[in-house]
């Protein structure tokens, strides 16, 4: 749903931009740009930890911390990696409307 949001909106823009990141969040997809957030990772276990109602549910920072764990693999003396799909921005709606 966000992707064809974000589809619509790019359209709407009078430029697009360089690059498009697809982040991976609720299944692990095959990336082709892995990011270092080992300096970073534990603002962001805090940040999820502001949610509480939904964590109430499901444990997300046990998943998130296992696939940012996952994703350091591809990078040395990383701890914590997120994985993304970069897309040039004049394929975004191609990309969408074929595999989304």
């Amino acid at each position: 749903m966000l992707n064809r949001i974000t589809e619509t909106a790019l359209k709407n823009l009078s430029y697009l931009p360089r690059i498009v990141r697809a982040y991976e969040v609720w299944s692990a997809i095959l990336p082709n740009r892995v990011v270092d957030i080992s300096s970073i990772f534990d603002r962001k276990i805090n940040a999820l930890s502001a949610y509480s109602s939904q964590l109430a549910e499901i444990d997300y920072i046990h998943h998130v911390s296992g696939l940012n764990a996952y994703r350091s693999i591809t990078i040395p003396e990383s701890r914590y990696a997120e994985a993304f799909i970069e897309i040039p921005g004049k394929r975004f709606s191609y990309f969408v409307n074929t595999y989304i």
